[in-house]
């Protein structure tokens, strides 16, 4: 890392008293992202509580840190720190991150969080592509010690719906390693957590997370491995939470009436809005996306504001470029076959032509 120092050292909370931990990981190239959902949990914050972010990451360079920290700098009832990772992932840099390259390492760093941070009990983590649209706090005040819950999360209704109407096929949904008694109704997805860690490290040690992570054949890899572990020992929490932007049921039926339902309440009220889709239909790559106003609302406030709109009109000169070839590499395959079933002479031939110019001037 160039020119960047991240601390090592264990950390302790950053407040006394009413002090909400909040743990997120990124790498340079997300930190505009991370800032956007730093601006979010700002704007929602509550005089009546501290909060205290964590970054885990192994790259942010200075600059980016001292954006973010002077984002924050002017409200006393938060903290920022940034925490090097490298140690703790050395021998771990070959986990797999997915088939289709959207994912990254550090959707593993989450796991890392019992054992680095050893002196909190209790954290909210998020993943950098969702919006906070009320005060964390009230998730961070979930009781998860009485029944010495390990987590609480939200169902994930994509997997969710995909095992309710097609049950038969668990395997190859998700991983060879998924016990047979595991409820598929509760599957969680891992973009918002409140995790219990002084019963995570009661429970587990890290070495046995990343020995399971290579156990066998998992479809999201990270989140996969801690359903498998919690599945016995979870709270599931309002959908609300962790509201999936752009999730839509393919398939309906009585069996998947309950997790359409807990949707769309949670879709017309959500406290926490995941944009977890495609790169090219995150918020910040196309602003027309469902919820992407509600994005670009706190990202008008970051530091980061310049560089995401900047990168916002490069990408849809490019997006426009693509269409445009895409398009005459069309017109061209067609024009054989159109000028072969209606001849330029003919009237079907005007006349589909007159249709398609006039179709070409309105766009």
């Amino acid at each position: 890392m160039e020119n960047i120092q991240l601390e090592t050292m264990g950390l302790q909370p950053a407040f006394t008293e009413n002090n909400v931990a909040i743990l997120l990981c990124s790498n340079n190239k997300y930190a505009p992202y991370l800032s956007v959902v730093l601006q979010s949990i700002l704007e929602n914050s509550s005089a009546a509580y501290n909060y205290d972010i964590i970054i885990f990451t192994r790259d942010i360079n200075t600059e980016n840190q001292t954006l973010i920290q002077q984002q924050l700098q002017e409200y006393n009832n938060f903290s920022i720190r940034f925490y090097d990772v490298t140690t703790q992932m050395q021998g771990h840099t070959d986990l797999f991150v997915g088939y289709n390259g959207s994912l990254t390492l550090e959707i593993y760093y989450r796991i890392l969080s019992p054992y680095i941070l050893t002196n909190y009990d209790k954290l909210i983590y998020l993943d950098c592509d969702v919006i906070v649209n009320t005060d964390i706090s009230k998730l961070y005040a979930i009781d998860l010690q009485t029944d010495n819950y390990l987590l609480a999360a939200c169902r994930d209704p994509y997997v969710v719906h995909c095992y309710q109407v097609n049950y038969e096929n668990i395997q190859k949904i998700n991983g060879v390693n998924f016990p047979h008694d595991f409820d598929t109704n509760d599957y969680f997805n891992s973009g918002v957590l409140l995790l219990n860690l002084k019963a995570f490290r009661e429970r587990y040690t890290l070495l046995e997370f990343f020995e399971l992570a290579r156990s066998g054949s998992w479809k999201y890899p990270d989140q996969d491995v801690l359903n498998y572990l919690t599945y016995k020992n979870r709270y599931m929490l309002s959908m609300q939470w962790n509201m999936i932007a752009e999730w839509k049921m393919r398939k309906k039926s009585k069996k998947t009436q309950t997790i359409l339902d807990e949707y769309t309440l949670a879709y017309q009220d959500p406290y926490i809005i995941h944009y977890a889709t495609s790169p090219d239909k995150k918020p910040w790559s196309d602003n027309k996306r469902p919820f992407a106003d509600i994005w670009w609302k706190y990202a008008v406030n970051t530091p980061f504001n310049e560089q995401l709109q900047v990168n916002l009109i490069a990408i849809q000169k490019e997006q426009r470029k693509f269409k445009n070839k895409l398009k005459r590499l069309i017109e061209k395959m067609a024009k054989p076959i159109v000028n072969f079933f209606f001849p330029r002479n003919s009237k079907r031939g005007a006349k589909l032509r007159a249709m398609y110019f006039k179709k070409s001037n309105k766009n």
